[in-house]
């Protein structure tokens, strides 16, 4: 069995991979990530192969009334709504992790591996999941009169179980590989926070991801892009923080007090700093770690301890990787790696658990 991650994991700059990939092939794409990411293996999203992949719709199967039109998900109260409603609650206090099952149909490189298909890398120290989270999928997801179901007190409770049981079924499927896990939460529309598209408080988002991380055993970690308000990330049970530091690095600053206290409950944050784009083409390892370390040096200089931001953190793609050509993904995913080396070069820290 799994063994627990929470008291050994040493995040020492490993380098990981998080979200789409520009792949239709699950081989191919498997075979991309595991040469690069051999430690923090997760599955690769293929939103190339079937729309049922996309970030909304791959996580909506079971969800009470759902219709799916074109790129819109709606809830038709007319379809068997209440009853399978009764269904989902029932599903959530009796703990009955098989009715939040992903398909292969939404996710055919997890299936391939959940099936023995994909032979994992000896040096894998984790298995990484994925899931869209509440806020984000309750701003996308709509009511009938196409309304945000986030803005309904009923639908959005809903929606937090609905993504529990995904997340908790996923996190049983991976540790059942004999691996721990960490669970990475995609939230984009949190840099919307604040604004009319996301119109809930503090309080409704901490209990949303709440319930979600209620799901899983492992690491639990949020991925927000853009100029997201991290303290209110940072006010979850989250394990693990991820930011696009390649555009948004200097956002974490204006949180200070709060990320050293995230890091001193032993927090780590993951580093998105080889750009999610064409731009990495021309950028290079040397370059992207001058970046990080000149964030570090503001948030040391802002009285975050410096012993544990060199040591609690993570580098990836700033971002989702599914808009780009395969090549230029793969040469991101060679950024990623190379900066994790010169990190680690720098830093004196040594990649692994203990």
């Amino acid at each position: 069995m799994a063994q627990s991650i929470s008291k050994t994991f040493r995040a020492n700059w490993q380098p990981f991979c998080l979200g789409a990939t520009p792949f239709s092939d699950s081989a191919k794409a498997w075979q991309a990530l595991n040469q690069r990411f051999d430690r923090l293996v997760g599955w690769p999203q293929l939103s190339r192969r079937s729309r049922l992949e996309g970030l909304y719709i791959q996580y909506s199967q079971g969800f009470p009334g759902l219709v799916s039109q074109g790129d819109v998900l709606w809830v038709d109260p007319r379809r068997n709504y209440e009853h399978e409603l009764q269904l989902l609650y029932l599903a959530y206090l009796e703990g009955d992790s098989q009715h939040g099952r992903i398909e292969p149909a939404y996710a055919q490189g997890l299936a391939d591996l959940l099936a023995g298909r994909i032979a994992l890398p000896e040096s894998t120290t984790a298995l990484v999941g994925r899931l869209t989270g509440p806020i984000s999928w309750g701003v996308s997801v709509v009511d009938a009169s196409r309304r945000p179901l986030l803005h309904d007190r009923l639908l959005s409770d809903a929606v937090a179980k609905h993504l529990y049981l995904k997340a908790r079924w996923q996190d049983e499927q991976l540790r059942g590989l004999g691996h721990p896990t960490i669970m990475m939460v995609e939230e984009p529309y949190m840099a919307s926070y604040g604004s009319m598209h996301v119109g809930v408080g503090r309080e409704q988002v901490a209990e949303l991801l709440g319930q979600v991380f209620d799901g899983v055993q492992g690491l639990k970690g949020v991925h927000c892009c853009g100029n997201t308000d991290w303290s209110v990330i940072l006010s979850t049970p989250v394990d693990i923080i991820s930011l696009d530091a390649y555009d948004y690095g200097q956002s974490l600053t204006a949180h200070a007090e709060a990320l050293d206290a995230f890091l001193h409950r032993g927090g780590i944050i993951a580093w998105g700093i080889a750009p999610a784009s064409a731009v990495a083409l021309s950028e290079t390892a040397n370059g992207l770690a001058n970046r990080i370390e000149s964030i570090l040096a503001r948030l040391t200089a802002l009285g975050v301890d410096d012993q544990l931001l060199a040591a609690s953190a993570l580098v990836s793609p700033s971002c989702s990787l599914g808009a780009l050509a395969p090549r230029v993904a793969e040469s991101v995913y060679d950024l990623t790696a190379a900066v994790s080396a010169e990190m680690v070069s720098r830093l004196g820290v040594s990649a692994g658990t203990s």
